[in-house]
């Protein structure tokens, strides 16, 4: 039976196709002897106000690296949120993964000045209040998959977990290990105009309802872009390798943290040395050390999660001006008609966040607006959210 709980995400069968987001039929309920285990940077508006973005995506992307090294990513559910992370547990690994993420915690206030919030909460819990928590799982490609969330449970549990008193992380049992965590291409320069950071959630508690929303919106936004991978950010020529030391510094920070200094010189010079090596094997499209250099850039698009869902639809799009124009106005005469709550932040380019587990299709690239776009957004999402409830007092 144990075995069984653990292997639940494993063995659920993945979709492939975009539109798979909104069948019912792919979503199975989540055990409920399993958690919710949320993470996010505190105060990470005024700290992405503040031009530290890339900080802030590094600390979330951290906590999902280190949680992927303590429990093995296939059986673990979980999204990225730009400064934050959400996971699905079950109980046996609860203990583990909650000391690693305390691990997290420290290294975030001692290397960045972050305060990275760490709760959980048992989805029996989710289902007392009233709340359901469905999962799929979309196959990005052969090697990589994405967990996909409904019902509205991890948003209850967002909602319950930060309505508690703010407890003091306990002090961490083990360090934790960040092996796979990289931060080694460019800010990804629009091509067509401007870079949206979207965030789109339904009114509507009917779940058969809201998916029929998102489906209308997944294609009208198709209809926009001319299919949403065509507005994927990620591009074979828009993907550039940094050697710069000062961009690869949060990279040094978190995979070294606690180290003396020679031993973060050593690894900030290991790191543009690979970078360099990596700039001539992409250009050359080489076939090194086991790895086709030629095919991991089309990979790398494959593997960005530039659009998800879990529990509302997030995109990171790179669109024209037209193209914008009409998305805020396919969004506004949603949010009109009551379908909808939106937010919506612009910014010049892309910033990507990768899990490099091996090089052979193994890893994911977690996209976000360069200059905080998801988090910024949120603000927008929150404060319609916030005026819609005003006006039913």
């Amino acid at each position: 039976m144990q075995e069984a709980q653990e292997n639940f995400y494993f063995d659920l069968k993945s979709f492939k196709e975009g539109r798979g987001v909104s069948d019912i039929k792919n979503y199975v309920d989540v055990p409920s002897s399993w958690h919710v285990v949320l993470v996010d940077v505190r105060g990470s508006t005024k700290a992405i106000q503040s031009g530290r973005y890339k900080e802030v995506n590094m600390v979330g992307a951290s906590a999902i690296a280190a949680v992927c090294n303590v429990w093995d990513r296939r059986y673990l559910p979980y999204v990225f949120g730009g400064d934050g992370a959400t996971f699905l547990v079950p109980q046996t690994q609860l203990e583990k993964i909650m000391n690693v993420l305390a691990s997290v915690a420290q290294m975030a206030k001692e290397e960045f000045a972050l305060e990275l919030r760490v709760g959980s909460l048992p989805i029996a819990d989710i289902l007392k209040e009233g709340g359901d928590l469905r999962i799929a799982k979309q196959a990005l490609s052969p090697k990589i998959d994405q967990a996909i969330f409904s019902g509205g449970g991890l948003t209850l549990a967002e909602d319950l977990i930060k309505a508690r008193p703010v407890m003091p992380t306990p002090a961490p049992q083990d360090s934790a290990n960040y092996e796979g965590l990289e931060c080694r291409w460019q800010p990804i320069e629009s091509r067509d105009g401007e870079i949206l950071s979207v965030l789109i959630r339904s009114q509507s508690v009917d779940v058969q309802e809201s998916f029929r929303v998102y489906q209308e919106i997944i294609d009208e936004i198709d209809l926009i872009t001319g299919g949403a991978q065509s507005a994927n950010p990620a591009r074979k020529n828009n993907l550039k390798v940094t050697s710069n030391p000062s961009k690869l510094m949060a990279e040094m920070k978190v995979r070294e943290s606690g180290a003396g200094a020679w031993k973060r010189v050593k690894y900030m010079f290991s790191v543009v040395i690979a970078t360099l090596f990596g700039k001539v094997a992409l250009a050359f499209r080489l076939t090194m050390l086991g790895v086709n250099w030629g095919r991991y850039k089309e990979e790398v698009i494959e593997n960005s999660d530039f659009w998800k869902f879990d529990d509302m639809l997030r995109f990171v799009l790179d669109v024209s001006p037209v193209q914008k124009r009409a998305l805020i106005s396919c969004l506004e005469n949603r949010f009109a008609k009551n379908d909808i709550f939106y937010g919506m932040h612009s910014s010049s380019s892309a910033l990507m966040t990768c899990l490099v587990f091996d090089r052979e299709g193994e890893h994911i690239h977690f996209m976000d607006g360069d200059d905080g776009g998801y988090a910024l957004a949120a603000v927008g999402l929150k404060g319609q959210i916030s005026h819609a409830a005003s006006l039913k007092v």
